[in-house]
């Protein structure tokens, strides 16, 4: 999903970092040193605490995943992994890289589990802007009941659609699920879409450009459809060695 707001000026390990290099230092020379506010290194600070103390209580408790990711209809490329290997001469086709100003796009969400299932993607309309009212009708009619009796736990981060009243008093009757004080901040490397299967999907699905939106939908669901279970498990068997990791970085980047 494409990130929304100010960009972060500065993360939590890289907190992390400085103040092991020098305990004594204050927040505020940090802050001075990096060009940012003393309340955006403090909010840092706060967040590589949390990042640790909520890996601590999560251990265990992971059975379904869900997030959403945007496609485009533009082809998407790997600076590091999609080479041409030739000799002499090479084409204008292959040499250029083209890129669409405002490519059309689409929102899917996408939930897994731990047992190696899926859901069908559920798919939002282009511009569409989730509501609290949306969002409820959304967890009623689709991701509950296509879920069926399933024991899981439904992780969702703290856009204002998940942290209405009516939606939390909703899931807290009805659902097992992790509030916003639950998953560790800015932790993509510990959710299995976001590490491994969405990168899995879209450079299956979106290796060429789509003249529409509709053919990369059916592009994406048919590789989304294509994962194979023993996959999946293995990717979320990754989950509690992640969380292992920043245990022992206390809290700081992980490389997995």
């Amino acid at each position: 999903q494409t990130r929304s707001g100010r960009p972060v000026k500065i993360r939590p390990n890289q907190v992390k970092t400085a103040f092991e290099a020098m305990p004594t230092m204050k927040m505020s020379e940090l802050a001075k040193k990096k060009s940012v506010d003393p309340s955006t290194v403090s909010k840092a600070v706060k967040a590589a605490d949390l990042r640790l103390d909520r890996c601590r209580r999560i251990l265990s408790d992971l059975k379904h995943n869900g997030d959403r990711k945007t496609f485009t209809v533009d082809p998407v490329y790997n600076k590091q992994n999609d080479r041409v290997i030739c000799f002499g001469n090479v084409s204008n086709v292959i040499r250029s890289v083209s890129k669409t100003k405002h490519p059309a796009s689409v929102m899917m969400l996408g939930i897994v589990a731990s047992t190696g299932d899926k859901m069908p993607p559920i798919w939002f309309p282009t511009g569409y802007r989730l509501t609290g009212a949306d969002y409820l009708e959304l967890l009623k009619t689709k991701i509950t009941k296509k879920s069926g009796k399933s024991s899981y736990v439904f992780q969702q981060d703290g856009a204002p659609a998940h942290t209405c009243k009516a939606v939390q008093d909703w899931m807290e009757t009805n659902m097992k699920f992790w509030p916003k004080t639950m998953w560790p901040p800015q932790s993509p490397d510990l959710n299995p879409l976001d590490f491994s299967f969405w990168w899995h999907v879209e450079s299956q699905a979106c290796r060429v450009r789509h003249s529409n939106v509709e053919d990369l939908k059916t592009s994406v669901e048919k590789k989304w459809k294509a994962m194979k279970r023993s996959y999946i498990i293995t990717v979320c068997q990754a989950f509690r060695r992640r969380v292992e990791a920043v245990i022992e970085a206390k809290g700081g980047e992980i490389h997995k």
